[in-house]
């Protein structure tokens, strides 16, 4: 009800309503035995989800990160779940700038390799450095002293 009006009845006959208070929860017990699949570690954060892997080689981490993305394709399929992979990308962390890897592929398409990356606010580079994150952040905070001191 939003100011003494009220919508239309609907049946949910699967799936949480958005913006619902247990919506979160729900979604979380649903998802529960995802990482039990994987070796990677994985992160989850809402719907969100991160997997990274730490290996002595860039060859053994692409090929236990992708036999992990086929687990979690058929674990999506068996619970009728659906990945935007165009929201999926792969981040290579090391500090050899001339460092390759093979394709991450997930449902037979091949994610884009990325140079910079916004997880939970954090800038994120392959070398790990601060300076995207302090250099965009130290512009956001001039910008806001600049409309405070007005």
């Amino acid at each position: 009800m939003v100011d003494g009006n009220t919508s239309d009845e609907l049946s949910v006959t699967w799936g949480v309503p958005q913006g619902s208070v247990l919506g979160p929860l729900l979604f979380l017990i649903y998802i529960d035995n995802l990482p039990i699949s994987v070796r990677s570690t994985c992160k989850l954060f809402a719907d969100d989800m991160s997997l990274y892997i730490t290996a002595t080689g860039i060859t053994t981490a692409v090929k236990v990160m992708n036999q992990d993305l086929a687990e979690i394709a058929a674990w999506l399929v068996k619970w009728r779940l659906f990945l935007n992979v165009k929201k999926c990308a792969g981040m290579l962390f090391t500090l050899d700038r001339l460092a390759t890897a093979s394709p991450l592929v997930i449902n037979n398409i091949q994610l884009n390799y990325v140079d910079k990356h916004t997880h939970l606010g954090l800038i994120l580079t392959p070398n790990l450095s601060w300076k995207e994150h302090i250099n965009k952040y130290k512009v956001l905070i001039c910008n806001w002293l600049d409309e405070i001191s007005e």
